[in-house]
């Protein structure tokens, strides 16, 4: 996490299955003038009691504004951009979102646990 020069969250409204291959960048972003991809910061690294570590970015907030069509949101990926992007993690949200009134807003906290390294015997 270290070498990030300036993360951003970017939302997709793809229906997707994430894996470890999975090419976040193929994804398709909204394109109302309401979104637009914040930086993030990462926290401290922490440890949780059954070993497993976890590190989160500050939470940031979608708000719609605007009169664009209604949007789903189905997910998001930390991307640190430049030539070429490169993209650190990704997910689907809980459960789709719908962008498209004035109230509809979407908060999300990357983050990335670790689990624990099983000791060896």
């Amino acid at each position: 996490m270290a070498t990030f020069t300036a993360p951003v969250v970017r939302l997709f409204k793809d229906t997707i299955a994430p894996t470890p291959d999975t090419n976040f960048l193929a994804t398709t972003q909204p394109t109302g003038s309401w979104y637009t991809a914040p930086a993030v910061t990462y926290g401290q690294v922490f440890e949780h009691t059954d070993g497993s570590m976890e590190i989160r970015c500050t939470s940031v907030q979608f708000n719609y504004s605007g009169t664009d069509p209604a949007e789903t949101i189905r997910g998001y990926y930390v991307v640190d951009p430049g030539s070429p992007d490169v993209v650190y993690h990704g997910a689907n949200l809980p459960a789709p979102v719908a962008m498209g009134n004035t109230l509809d807003s979407l908060i999300v906290n990357p983050g990335l646990i670790f689990p624990p390294i099983p000791m060896s015997s």
